[in-house]
């Protein structure tokens, strides 16, 4: 204990009281963008490097309840780095694909408590991937299927992110039901990896996401 406040330190670092809670203002950040991009049109190729700089962030924040203080939160958004492509591997056949490489564990959320600032997350680096195919069936209908991954170790996650690996199974179809608009329906399944968390060992089991959707559009 840090006086009467309730803050505690867990090898050096400060962790806040569970009783807490922090109000933080708005805040907005400028970043980079940038990429490179190649294409080869008569086998419908094309690739897309796309990478994104890192954004830091200092947050007005107020702390209410058992360790109440006022000060200055630290965050920001992790640089990262996209491979999106795409190659025709047969007649009306399409292959398709990402891969996004996410830096984090250096942009972790720290927040002011009467005893320095304290980390309230434990982010980490990572990769997603995903891999589809997409096929012309005639003139008004096309589908699709597709699968992504977003790995991690089932250990500790932060408090801010309680995610595990994620695994996603994804269908969809387009049909023009007209000669200006197109009908558009689509699915995914996703279980998620069991995981506990960092800094107060909350744990996440047993969880999925069912997603369902329909796009309707139409051209002028």
């Amino acid at each position: 204990l840090v006086g009467s406040e309730m803050c505690i330190r867990d090898s050096g670092n400060v962790l806040p009281d569970v009783t807490s809670h922090w109000e933080l203002s708005k805040k907005s950040g400028i970043g980079a963008i940038y990429g490179a991009a190649y294409e080869m049109p008569e086998i419908a190729l094309r690739v897309v490097l796309t990478i994104e700089d890192d954004i830091d962030l200092a947050i007005p924040a107020t702390s209410k309840g058992g360790a109440a203080s006022t000060g200055t939160a630290t965050a920001s958004i992790g640089d990262a780095m996209s491979l999106n492509f795409q190659t025709g591997i047969a007649e009306d056949t399409l292959l398709f694909g990402n891969i996004r490489r996410s830096s984090w564990a250096d942009n972790q959320v720290k927040v002011p408590t009467p005893a320095g600032l304290a980390q309230v997350s434990s982010f980490s680096d990572g990769a997603a991937y995903s891999l589809g195919i997409g096929r012309k069936i005639s003139d008004d209908l096309s589908v699709s299927i597709s699968g992504f991954y977003d790995g991690s170790s089932g250990g500790a996650v932060s408090e801010l992110a309680p995610t595990g690996a994620t695994k996603t199974l994804s269908v969809g179809g387009k049909y023009a039901i007209a000669d200006n608009a197109d009908l558009s329906i689509g699915g995914s399944y996703s279980p998620r990896g069991d995981v506990l968390t960092g800094t107060y060992k909350a744990s996440l089991t047993d969880s999925e996401v069912i997603s369902l959707g329909a796009k309707l559009a139409f051209s002028f």
